[in-house]
């Protein structure tokens, strides 16, 4: 298996509504929902590979849910045309940064890195075509331009080996023992064996960077677990190099990739940094936690108040009937057993959030009574606590759920698109007011 294809995010088996009792609307809603969270998940992908990949799962969804969904017809096409022009503008992008290398090359790793580019390009194009009908002819004619990918790596891998013949030659005071290695590997592969050799060399001089970068290639090409650890290896010491300087998303990235291999203290190290990181910013700002991104309400001491930055598609309050509060409803339940593993994939970030009491609040604009106190990890804000920390909120393109009930028992509090709190509610059963979790982090050492 490639590396690659270890971390995958399969959406439908976390599913909150699988199960066998669902009516066809519900799962052709689920299917809708699904497919909205792949579209997102597309939209965040570097590569257009990942973006193609979920764009396709996405429109799978989206035809599964058209038969209850009205009005799904131009979003299949919007999502078609987004899938073959990420698909088609990835390639020509990637293309022209292979080419723009190649011809700006001066060493055998700028020809070998145009190299992967091109046969990157040209392993996907073996098995995910560009249909000249679903773009438009000046983008078809520039993906034309890009189907010599396999010439042009061949050329690259030829003009590397050269160049590194050459170096040979010229570099009588670099390492004899690194060139000897080279040439030894050479004569039995001019292809994968250099590449790892390159990779040693790369590691024996504390570049990790660059040797992670090539045993990734050479595991890729040989499938091999050594190879596989030596990147795992590689990826760990340039992370825990650099997060002694910079607590970046790139450092972040690597731990939390690393964290999902079970690789040393890799999910102990991302924890760190991620509370580090909410620690240190300002109330309001963004930041990524877990599986998503969060906004920061506010400090207080030791603990940080977070509430998701994007409201989750289209979920009950409660479904089931009768008369409904936090303490018993069904998106209380769904929120912290279910939800709460697609936000925090890792125990350690599980166990960073605080078990909050959470006091009955009255409704005091109608005077209904709220139920009773509840312990939860994740919930929805009151109506005091939005109105003590909501301000600093952006306005938002779906209305979302308070916990606070609304004029009369049965009904739940709301905020507006405009961050108004329509504290006259509304019935818990309604799926166009979106959920919006909150949580309070323990960001102590």
């Amino acid at each position: 298996m490639k590396n690659s294809e270890k971390i995958d995010i399969q959406l439908e088996s976390d599913s909150a509504l699988d199960n066998e009792e669902l009516t066809e609307e519900q799962r052709c809603q689920e299917h809708y929902e699904t497919a909205l969270r792949y579209i997102n998940i597309a939209k965040h992908m570097k590569q257009y590979e990942d973006q193609d990949k979920y764009y396709h799962r996405a429109l799978k969804n989206l035809r599964l849910a058209r038969a209850k969904v009205p009005g799904l017809k131009p979003m299949i096409q919007d999502v078609v045309d987004k899938k073959y022009y990420a698909r088609a503008q990835g390639k020509i992008a990637t293309y022209e940064e292979a080419c723009k290398i190649r011809d700006l090359a001066r060493t055998s790793t700028d020809y070998y890195s145009a190299q992967t580019l091109f046969e990157r390009i040209h392993k996907y194009e073996i098995n995910h075509k560009i249909p000249e009908h679903l773009v438009t002819p000046e983008i078809y004619a520039q993906v034309c331009q890009c189907q010599d990918s396999e010439q042009q790596a061949a050329y690259c891998s030829e003009m590397a080996d050269k160049l590194l013949l050459q170096q040979r030659r010229k570099s009588q005071f670099s390492s004899l023992a690194i060139i000897a290695v080279i040439i030894a590997a050479l004569a039995f592969s001019r292809t994968t064996l250099s590449r790892k050799c390159l990779a040693e060399a790369y590691s024996l001089t504390k570049n990790y960077d660059n040797a992670a970068r090539w045993y990734k290639y050479v595991y890729q090409k040989s499938h091999d677990d050594r190879d596989f650890e030596n990147y795992k290896e590689s990826q760990y010491k340039f992370a825990e190099k650099q997060s002694l300087i910079s607590n970046s998303e790139t450092v972040r990235g690597i731990f939390r990739e690393l964290a999902f291999l079970n690789y040393k203290d890799s999910e102990a190290c991302l924890l760190r940094l991620e509370k580090a990181r909410i620690a240190e910013m300002p109330d309001g700002e963004k930041i990524r936690f877990g599986n998503v991104n969060w906004r920061i309400l506010t400090h207080e001491g030791s603990k940080v108040l977070l509430i998701k930055d994007k409201t989750v598609s289209a979920l009950s309050f409660h479904h089931g009937g009768g008369e409904v509060t936090w303490d018993n409803s069904t998106i209380r339940r769904w929120l912290n057993q279910v939800y709460i593993d697609e936000l925090f994939p890792f125990e350690s970030e599980k166990n960073a959030l605080i078990n909050t009491t959470l006091v009955p609040e009255d409704n005091t604009v109608y005077g209904t009574k709220d139920g009773k106190e509840t312990t939860d990890k994740v919930f929805f804000l009151s109506i005091g606590e939005f109105s003590r920390y909501g301000s600093i909120l952006p306005n938002t393109q779906n209305l979302w759920w308070l916990r606070t009930p609304g004029s009369t028992p049965g009904t739940i509090a709301f905020v507006s698109t405009d961050k108004t709190i329509m504290a006259y509610g509304y019935d818990p059963g309604n799926t166009n007011i979106k959920t919006r979790p909150a949580v309070w982090v323990d960001v102590s050492e």
